[in-house]
């Protein structure tokens, strides 16, 4: 009887932990996977968008082959970062891995990185820049079809949450 009461809680603390808490593949990426980056490589990224940002609500465009947004976005709430539900004035594109060619990259993140006219700023995982206003506005990223053989995921937090494209309001 004791046994089963002692495998009864070890089950719930192992169903609690599965739907609540990140597991290591959604941190660090299965080693099979092409951008293989860690969580210390993300947390000194998402470390500095929280810097930069310096207290500003901003939102996150974020490119990638064969990955999804939500460790970052996981990281820079976590760090105190101000990650808008809405459009926000401050936007950050990340493009991860920091190798992948931009002929790759859909149209529109080609578009917003020339407007920008400056370097992105290098990381171990991705690759950084800070879009102007002035690039936001004129070249408003759409959703675009994946590329060959990978995702690709564009939308701020605002049009994830309402279906629609994260253009400016």
């Amino acid at each position: 009887m004791a046994a089963a009461v002692g495998l009864g809680a070890i089950n719930v603390q192992h169903t609690w932990q599965a739907g609540f808490l990140l597991d290591n593949f959604q941190i660090t990426l299965a080693p099979e996977r092409s951008n293989r980056i860690t969580l210390g490589e993300m947390r000194q990224t998402a470390g500095a968008i929280v810097a930069d940002a310096a207290d500003r609500p901003f939102n996150l465009l974020f490119i990638a082959p064969d990955d999804q947004p939500f460790a970052y976005r996981a990281l820079l709430l976590a760090m105190g970062g101000r990650l808008s539900l809405h459009p926000a004035g401050l936007r950050f594109l990340v493009v991860q891995p920091p190798n992948w060619r931009s002929a790759h990259w859909p149209p529109w993140a080609r578009a917003l990185t020339t407007c920008v006219g400056a370097p992105p700023t290098h990381f171990a995982a991705a690759l950084v820049w800070t879009l102007p206003g002035r690039c936001v506005a004129a070249h408003r990223p759409m959703p675009q079809p994946s590329p060959p053989g990978g995702k690709t995921d564009a939308r701020n937090m605002d049009a994830q949450r309402s279906g629609g494209d994260p253009r400016p309001q």
